[in-house]
């Protein structure tokens, strides 16, 4: 969800890419429901492992709800979002969760804009 997200809010400026330490097989088709209700369409994702490399190569890693291992320093910027797992919520868990994501989003985004020589 958050990078699809962050695909559709950072239109083109962020080239966003997700991953997670223990990515499941398949994007859950809640998580997939509740992006269409936005008009995102991530039916085609699929979860990725967050690798050491890849977290070096960020300019900016965001979490969220966990605490990436003090050895997978990030290349970057590094931001950390306390948002719950919605797994087993149904998809009013699933929907409060991409509402949370959008939010974080949106403030970096504004916070990102506005730095110096980031326009």
């Amino acid at each position: 969800m958050a990078e699809g997200l962050a695909r559709a809010l950072g239109r083109g400026w962020l080239r966003p890419a997700s991953a997670g330490l223990n990515p499941g097989t398949e994007v859950s088709p809640e998580a997939v429901a509740v992006m269409a209700e936005e008009g995102i369409d991530i039916s085609g994702h699929r979860p990725r492992l967050l690798t050491s490399e890849a977290a070096r190569e960020t300019d900016l890693l965001g979490t969220l709800g966990v605490d990436l291992p003090a050895a997978m320093p990030a290349g970057g910027r590094r931001v950390a979002w306390d948002i719950p797992d919605p797994f087993g919520e149904g998809i009013a868990g699933f929907r409060a969760t991409r509402d949370l994501i959008r939010g974080h989003l949106v403030d970096l985004l504004i916070d990102l804009a506005s730095e110096p020589g980031k326009r």
